[in-house]
């Protein structure tokens, strides 16, 4: 099998990573949307049934269904934007993307309201609040829920928008244990805002479908946006905590499940704490349970094309409806009706006009709009490159030149640049244009054949290497998007089966039959001009990151990844053996966690380099410094590096393995792991972390800037691999330039 047509079949069989569209919570977005629509069917504003014994009882069994409907769209707000969020993103352009996918509808079901429910005539002070989102600040029942009462929601979700770079930073790119903390506060918070409501005055003011409810407890406890942000809140951690893999596998269908009690018994709770606290968990558990099985490549109903498209209507609709039941409950049932048939064709034909409505709003005013103005950069002020026609990209034929330069490694110390034929993205491929190329310990291993991977036939010369790379996209493969065309990108390099047990459950690093591309394998890496890679495997690098950093956070995820396996956390005790570039990473994350961590190395030149991070680094660990850590990241790799993080280890300490031995590690202390109690953890990759590593870098608790040591054209290749061989560089890391311009050094 070619290179080509075996990359073709692994994009083929690799399955979503967190960033890709979940398509399931788009499809959940429908019901969540007709419950909101029923539950309107059944106000006293527009009563369905003229029997009143039949009113009360439809209404009661459909009283909960808006405030069910409002509390899973609050939270998916909340998980979506934190999902999607990218790292460099700057509040104006986050607020022109949302405020370019809200303002538009919110104001052109505005102007069918007044036109349709209203006559054309509504108090000035009501538009006036309307239009501005300020309805639901005032506590005042009518006014919250004046000239389109679906209305409300949007006000209040727009200060979640306005908030939500500021609440992004606090909970992404801080661990899981920040999630998770985030995660209790805001259900607790969500639980104690309707109990605090009581405490209020009740005032004059009284629901019209619940006259035992005051006005103002209801617009505290429900309305009003500040004590709303922890829906949000709630959303924004499960995100985080699913994209973390942190949670237990949930089960769907035992979701939906836990969501219809909790419904059942809002049924007979207090009005207030039933629209807020009764379902707000069972709502997360379905959100993260469709998440879980879109991630996991498992089957879904929700995910169906006709279903997708109903909630990517969803949004229309939900303005819409509530126009729609007036205009059919005034002119067509012309008031409660005695029919049961009758009822059940209002409710058809509701949920009908809607879809068709929405269907035209969606597809005439949102996305036109969404498409020319709500992308992460404005369509006109960002020239676009020309992009072939689908057939040309998709075709068997090279995509611009024929050949590119390739580094090959021929044998042990031997390397030149090669012509090679250009490779063509295949299916869920895209084709990039490499810019910059990491070296490591890896790729020294490969040159100078002192690679565990070389004597144990797991690679073989001829070979060409590359694994750490960043670059641009200049072509797609079919099924992919056009928009990726143009952007920086990077990626890892796994490539699972696709079909046994670990990559069922997510964990492509354990697949048996896994390739690692310029690693483990047959295929190519990505020492090349040009590269193919699954989309599924890329992150888009933000603008705030230089090509030197995202060159790097390939190999800096693993150290990432490394904080999770041992658990770091605020106050710990951490110690790094080893001033490399995972070692350095590993400690600076360690540090945006709120550890104590003292990195140990026995070069000063390395020493230097962490000082100048403002870490502190020690050639040993002396009675100043404490003789035991709570946790060790092993970052060198050697048999001295791992005797010496056993032995630093606290009794009950954690032990992560990071550094890579290309040896055999005799002489460890095995004995010390039973008597103390120890647990030692190997870490591969950082696949799954990548997002809270550009989090972490763009923040400026990571610097990969300062890893480097300089960066080669590509022409002088030989000398890259022979300073990565010299033990006196200052810097741990040396990259090859693609793009070929002279040799740089930091200052």
């Amino acid at each position: 099998m070619t290179a080509t047509a075996l990359l073709d079949e692994r994009a083929a069989q690799q399955r979503p990573r967190p960033g890709v569209r979940l398509d399931s919570l788009t499809g959940l977005r429908f019901p969540a949307a007709l419950a909101v629509l029923l539950f309107h069917s059944a106000l006293p504003e527009l009563p369905l049934f003229a029997d009143p014994g039949v009113q009360q009882g439809y209404y009661h069994w459909l009283s909960q269904a808006g405030g069910l409907g409002v509390t899973f769209f609050f939270l998916l707000s909340g998980f979506v934007l934190t999902w999607s969020a990218s790292a460099g993103d700057r509040p104006a352009s986050f607020y022109r993307r949302r405020f370019v996918k809200i303002l538009p509808l919110y104001y052109v079901t505005a102007l069918l309201a007044v036109l349709v429910m209203h006559a054309g005539s509504v108090p000035w002070r009501d538009l006036a609040a309307y239009l501005t989102m300020t309805q639901v600040w005032p506590p005042d029942y009518p006014l919250n829920f004046s000239v389109l009462a679906p209305g409300w929601s949007l006000a209040t979700e727009a200060f979640f928008y306005l908030t939500f770079p500021l609440l992004v930073g606090l909970v992404v790119g801080r661990g899981t244990r920040r999630a998770a903390t985030v995660l209790v506060v805001s259900v607790l918070a969500v639980v104690a805002v309707p109990l605090l409501a009581t405490l209020l005055p009740e005032g004059s003011q009284r629901l019209s479908n619940e006259p035992d409810v005051s006005g103002l407890q209801y617009w505290f406890a429900y309305v009003l946006p500040l004590t709303r942000l922890p829906d949000f809140g709630v959303g924004m951690a499960l995100a985080v905590l699913v994209r973390a893999d942190a949670l237990p596998r949930l089960s769907l269908r035992w979701s939906f499940a836990a969501l219809a009690g909790a419904y059942v018994l809002a049924l007979s709770a207090p009005v207030l704490l039933a629209q807020r606290a009764v379902l707000v968990v069972p709502c997360a558990l379905v959100i993260a349970a469709a998440a879980q099985r879109d991630l996991a490549g498992r089957p879904s109903v929700w995910r169906a094309g006709p279903l997708r498209w109903l909630g990517e209507i969803s949004f229309a609709f939900y303005l819409l409806h509530f126009i729609v039941l007036d205009a059919l409950d005034t002119h067509v049932l012309h008031g409660p009706t005695d029919s049961v048939p009758a009822a059940v064709a209002y409710l058809l034909g509701a949920v009908v006009l809607t879809v068709l409505g929405a269907g035209a709003l969606y597809r005439w005013v949102e996305m036109p709009l969404v498409r020319a103005y709500g992308g992460r950069t404005v369509r006109g002020l960002r020239p676009r490159r020309r992009v072939e026609p689908r057939a040309a990209r998709t075709s068997t034929e090279p995509i611009g030149p024929t050949s590119v330069r390739s580094v090959l490694l021929p044998g042990p110390r031997e390397v030149a640049v090669v012509e090679r034929p250009a490779p063509v993205p295949g299916p869920g491929d895209l084709l990039v244009r490499v810019r910059l190329l990491g070296l490591c310990g890896t790729d020294l291993g490969f040159y100078d054949g002192s690679s565990s991977y070389l004597h144990d036939g797991l690679a073989a010369y001829p070979f060409v290497p590359g694994h750490e790379w960043t670059g641009e996209v200049v072509a797609v493969g079919a099924g992919v998007e056009d928009t990726w065309v143009g952007r920086r990108v990077a990626g890892h390099n796994i490539r699972a089966c696709g079909r046994c047990e670990h990559c069922a459950a997510r964990r492509i690093t354990h697949c048996p039959d896994r390739r690692e591309i310029g690693v483990l394998g047959d295929g190519p890496g990505a020492a090349a001009d040009l590269v193919v890679v699954p989309v599924s495997t890329v992150v888009a690098v933000p603008d705030a990151l230089s090509d030197t950093s995202a060159a790097l956070l390939e190999p800096a995820s693993a150290a990432v990844h490394a904080m999770h396996r041992v658990d770091v956390s605020a106050g710990d005790r951490v110690a790094v053996v080893g001033a490399g570039t995972l070692g350095l990473v590993a400690a600076q994350a360690a540090r945006a966690r709120g550890a104590d961590v003292l990195v140990v190395e026995p070069r000063k030149e390395a020493r230097d380099l962490a000082a100048s991070l403002g870490l502190v680094a020690v050639e040993r660990p002396g009675a100043t410094h404490g003789e035991s850590f709570d946790v060790v990241v092993e970052a060198s790799g050697s048999t001295v590096g791992l005797v010496s993080a056993i032995g630093l280890a606290a009794s009950g300490g954690r032990v992560a393995q990071l550094g890579t031995p290309h040896h055999a590690v005799d002489g460890v202390p095995v004995a010390d792991l039973v008597v103390r109690d120890l647990s030692v953890v190997g870490v591969l990759s950082g696949v799954g972390h990548w997002e809270e590593l550009v989090d972490l870098v763009v923040a400026g608790h990571v610097d990969l800037d300062a890893m480097v040591d300089r960066v080669v054209p590509l022409e002088d290749v030989r000398s890259a691999y022979e300073r990565l061989a010299d033990p006196l560089r200052v810097r741990p890391k040396v990259l090859l330039d693609f793009l070929s311009h002279p040799t740089t050094e930091p200052s």
